[in-house]
């Protein structure tokens, strides 16, 4: 009797209790949904960090392009992650959950001063809402498209549908 409390409490304590990630550090960007806290840049990688993609958002891959009004093809991913660059500069961030993907990533929301970065990225318009995992930022996806913010303003293949192949419309392979 004493073994089967024994191995109830071990079960419950490592399988009952989903494992929580509360990690505070700067940021090594990736792209414009996946971070590195605490991770050093070595030439273009992230290296010696942990890994987090910002929980409930999905945004322009790196090398995904989008079309401007005059039918002018950018890498809109690139603008994307410079934009994450430059508003989390050299800040430390504050990221909480307690969920991993399938390749064992942090889904974690992340602030910093106070600010959720994932909302931000959505309401600014350089990630959309990833109502797989959550539909949490519809509303801040819905004010970017009404105000033509990010790749709102551009056409664009939702990231989803990109890593699957889909391109723009006569554009065979970008």
């Amino acid at each position: 009797m004493k073994y089967f409390a024994s191995l109830a409490f071990f079960v419950f304590i490592f399988w009952g209790i989903p494992a929580q990630a509360d990690i505070k550090g700067r940021a090594c960007i990736i792209n414009a949904d996946m971070i590195s806290i605490n991770g050093i840049r070595y030439d273009t990688k992230c290296k010696d960090g942990t890994n987090v993609r910002l929980h409930g958002i999905d945004a322009p891959e790196l090398d995904q392009v989008c079309r401007n009004a005059e039918g002018a093809i950018f890498k809109c991913g690139l603008y994307a992650a410079a934009f994450l660059l430059e508003y989390i500069a050299d800040r430390e961030l504050d990221c909480r959950g307690n969920s991993q993907d399938m390749e064992g990533n942090w889904l974690l929301r992340c602030y910093v001063e106070g600010i959720n970065i994932n909302a931000y990225m959505v309401s600014e318009g350089w990630a959309l809402s990833y109502e797989v995992l959550s539909k949490r930022y519809e509303p801040e996806e819905a004010i970017a498209k009404d105000h033509k913010k990010g790749i709102w303003d551009f056409e664009f293949t939702n990231p989803w549908e990109w890593r699957e192949g889909k391109r723009l419309e006569g554009l065979a392979e970008q």
